[in-house]
């Protein structure tokens, strides 16, 4: 279970081992607390538990908050807002890789929040999901003090150590601890109403001080926790300024301001910008500054990325330790894919937003996967997709719904997880969105799941359809010159 306390902390030291520190910087390591109670068959659960607890996230680099301080101040204020006819929870959701933890983690450590909340605790759910281990995990954080003797005696009082208690008797533990506290609680990485509801269970009882904030991948959840939609945030993807800003910081470092120092490159940029497509004039003077030859390639690396803070900063991450040289870049943009999928440097990205596809059921699976179909940047009406959908049989009539009707479904689906994206041509439609589109890497993962599922085969420049078994649909891209075996 992740974890992390303003007042006590637990860091991850090793892939074993798990230091709590309290606010007497006194490091304890629960094996030396372990070590201290009698051997008995509890010391292996102790331990099993303990070293459950993590740390989600842990100091805060400033630059992964470029371009999300409007969302920070807004959070913040809706926590400070004591109108008891607001929800205590606020929900936090959007796509893998937006940053939501690091964004709600800055929030948690606010000094503008110091003063609110006696107690804290901030765990991100574990997977198999398991109730008693989270409960365990806001415990320990919640301890006003967290001395070795106090853990000591929570791990063995009279009620029973912590760690060999139930379900029950862990919600009565945390109701002490917080009916007379103001708390604030992070719940980070929920996947499921069910999870929410069984946590729920425990705290039906909460009192009106205390906040609690939900980081979620989809939107039908993130409404559910919040019970009210004035307390419902969707985070979105980087603007292009900021977008390039983050690049330019992880590949040059933080020293990149030469707009104030050099006005005179002003005119110079402006030049090269015009035959490199659109880039932020300001923010690109620091990279033409430094390197004008990259440009170009870093216009196709931030179009890959598409404002995704994930993508930004582990490629950005990436090739500040490799030669800046326009060949180095050109050779990363043309392996882009490959790079993504063999390297283990910027594997992280897939694997994160790969967790999207792989919680969906195996109906959303496949119109998922038949999105892989359109071209790159397409925008695609939903009432065509729809359609499809319905003509090619990837839905069916049920619950008393016509095919087309679960259609309509599945899209509003696929929506809530943002694995698809509403175009910004989709407005005042009837149905919210009239159009979408789909992120660039999210396509990647599309492309690649279903040439492993046999269910697209897409003939593109080099490829040949002799090469390829049967498949179910056959997409030739303009770039395909034919078959030149």
């Amino acid at each position: 279970m992740g974890s992390q306390s303003g007042k006590d902390s637990v860091e991850r030291t090793s892939s074993s081992d798990t230091t709590i520190t309290s606010r007497n910087d006194r490091a304890l390591v629960p094996c030396e607390i372990i070590e201290d109670q009698s051997k008995d068959d509890a010391e292996n659960e102790v331990k099993r538990t303990l070293t459950r607890i993590r740390t989600s996230v842990g100091d805060l680099d400033e630059s992964h908050l470029i371009g999300r301080y409007k969302e920070i101040s807004d959070i913040i204020d809706l926590i400070s807002n004591k109108d008891i006819r607001f929800s205590q929870v606020i929900s936090v959701w959007g796509m893998g890789g937006l940053g939501k933890t690091t964004l709600v983690n800055s929030v948690y450590q606010s000094p503008k929040l110091s003063d609110g909340f006696e107690r804290r605790a901030f765990v991100t759910i574990m997977r198999p999901f398991n109730l008693a281990d989270l409960l365990r995990s806001l415990i320990v954080q919640l301890q006003e003090e967290a001395t070795k003797e106090e853990l000591l005696k929570n791990s063995a009082s009279k009620n029973g150590s912590l760690t060999m208690m139930g379900v029950e008797a862990l919600t009565k533990q945390l109701k002490r601890l917080l009916e007379i506290k103001h708390c604030l609680i992070v719940l980070d990485d929920l996947s499921s109403i069910a999870e929410w509801d069984e946590i729920m269970q425990g705290f039906c009882w909460i009192g009106k001080t205390t906040r609690i904030i939900v980081t979620t991948r989809k939107e039908h959840i993130a409404h559910h926790c919040s019970g009210n939609d004035k307390t419902v945030r969707n985070l979105d993807v980087l603007k292009e300024e900021d977008a390039l800003d983050l690049f330019s910081q992880k590949v040059f470092g933080k020293d990149t301001e030469f707009a104030n120092k050099n006005p005179e490159l002003v005119e110079e940029v402006n030049q090269i910008l015009k035959k490199c497509g659109e880039l932020p004039v300001v923010k690109a003077i620091d990279l033409v500054k430094k390197n004008p030859e990259l440009v170009e390639e870093t216009n196709k690396i931030l179009k890959k990325c598409g404002g995704l803070p994930l993508a930004i900063v582990t490629i950005g991450g990436y090739l500040a330790s490799r030669p800046k040289t326009r060949d180095e870049w050109r050779k990363l943009n043309e392996n882009i894919n490959a790079e993504l999928e063999m390297n283990p440097q910027l594997g992280t990205i897939r694997t994160i937003l790969e967790k999207s596809y792989d919680g969906l059921p195996y109906h959303l699976k496949s119109c998922f996967l038949y999105l892989s179909i359109f071209p790159e940047d397409h925008i695609i009406s939903r009432r065509r997709l729809v359609c499809r959908w319905t003509a090619e049989g990837y839905s069916s009539e049920r619950r008393g719904k016509s095919a087309n009707e679960m259609a309509e479904t599945y899209f509003t689906e696929l929506k809530n997880r943002s694995l698809i994206l509403p175009s910004q041509q989709s407005v005042h439609s009837r149905k919210s969105i009239n159009s979408c589109k789909v992120h660039d890497l999210i396509r990647d993962i599309a492309i690649s799941k279903s040439m492993e599922e046999n269910l697209v085969f897409r003939l593109e420049e080099g490829c040949a359809l002799s090469t390829h078994g049967t498949i179910r649909h056959l997409a030739i891209c303009s770039n395909w010159k034919g078959d030149q075996s």
